[in-house]
């Protein structure tokens, strides 16, 4: 019976792999993955000098998207602070 090589030995590309992660660090991986999105989404372009000169209809205005994800982190820093107490 061969054995099995422990998890955080090199592989055979020279580069040394992760430990498995458990249920739970998947599930925190992937919220922190999706904060990440959101923040991407609610982050806006430093305003430029030639905007001023720009007519209101064609400045860079806040997107659709940016203000539902705005909303959605509300309603989950909300529940967190609902949870810790």
């Amino acid at each position: 019976m061969a054995r099995k090589a422990p998890k955080n030995r090199m592989s055979m590309g020279g580069l040394i792999s992760m430990p498995e992660q458990d249920k739970h660090e998947k599930m925190l991986s992937s919220m922190h993955d999706a904060l990440y999105s959101l923040g991407n989404k609610i982050h806006k372009a430093p305003p430029r000098e030639g905007d001023k000169l720009l007519p209101k209809d064609l400045r860079q205005e806040e997107g659709e998207d940016s203000k539902v994800a705005r909303k959605h982190i509300e309603r989950l820093h909300s529940s967190m602070k609902d949870c810790k107490s």
